[in-house]
C-alpha cells in the first residue's frame, strides 16, 4: 500500500506512476519466487501493541509497528529502504541494495 501511495503521487515524482503501472509493479513483486502474502495471526493485537509500546511509536508509526509485527509473528524478514523499521529491536530488516549485492 504504501508503494502505491507514493509511487502514483505527483507532490513526490516529477513524474508519477499511473495506478496502472505501480499495481502492475505490485503484482510483479507478490508474484516473485520465493514471495509470501501474510496475514495476521490471532495474537496480532498483543504483538502489535507490544511492537508500538517498545519503539514508543504512535501517528505515522502505526503501520510500519503492524508490518513489523506481522513480520516478526511469522518469523519473516521485512526487506525496506523505510529507517523507521529499526526503531523495531526484534525485527530482522534488509535493504533492497543488501540482497542484490
Amino acid at each position: 500500500l504504501a508503494f502505491l501511495r507514493l509511487a502514483t503521487r505527483s507532490s513526490i515524482f516529477p513524474h508519477p506512476l499511473t495506478l496502472e503501472e505501480a499495481t502492475s509493479q505490485v503484482q510483479d513483486w507478490i508474484t516473485a519466487p520465493g514471495t509470501a502474502m501474510i496475514e495476521p495471526l490471532p495474537d496480532h493485537a498483543r504483538v502489535l501493541t507490544a511492537m508500538l509500546r517498545q519503539a514508543d511509536a504512535g501517528g505515522n508509526l502505526v503501520n510500519d509497528a503492524h508490518l513489523a509485527a506481522l513480520a516478526l509473528s511469522h518469523r519473516a524478514d521485512l526487506v525496506s529502504y523505510d529507517s523507521d523499521f529499526e526503531r523495531f529491536r526484534e525485527l530482522r530488516r534488509f535493504r533492497p541494495d543488501d540482497l542484490l549485492a
